[in-house]
């Protein structure tokens, strides 16, 4: 003698199935007919104003700029003098300034640097100094 929830699961299975396929049919069925409703009306509308833009003949298309030359390269000895010049006032102006030269702080800046030693000391605290 055969269980009775298997009955009661296929009965289930069929109605499942028959529920699903009614309702992606009918979602499927509505979305064709706005499909359809949609088209209509674009052509309806086409026909009742129609646009000059799509009777008219194409523009013809402007020549071809000539490459842009590249730009000159800029004046670094004006920049210099700004920032001389902001560094100067936010120290107060008393204190004469004398540029020297501009060197390259290496492969990394110290901004670069100091968010390198931020890092390493937020993962040493992490792990207990590395003895985790």
């Amino acid at each position: 003698m055969e269980p009775m929830y298997t009955e009661y699961a296929y009965g289930n299975l069929e109605m499942g199935l028959m529920a699903t396929l009614v309702g992606m049919g009918g979602v499927f069925c509505i979305l064709l007919i706005l499909m359809i409703a949609t088209s209509l009306l674009d052509k309806a509308c086409d026909k009742m104003f129609p646009d000059e833009q799509k009777k008219a003949a194409p523009a013809p298309r402007p020549a071809a700029a000539p490459a842009a030359a590249p730009a000159p390269k800029a004046n670094n000895n004006a920049k210099v003098a700004a920032i001389m010049a902001a560094v100067s006032m936010m120290m107060g102006g008393d204190q004469p300034l004398k540029f020297t030269a501009i060197k390259r702080a290496g492969a990394q800046t110290p901004w670069a640097a100091a968010g390198n030693a931020d890092l390493m000391a937020d993962r040493a605290s992490f792990t207990k100094g590395g003895k985790r």
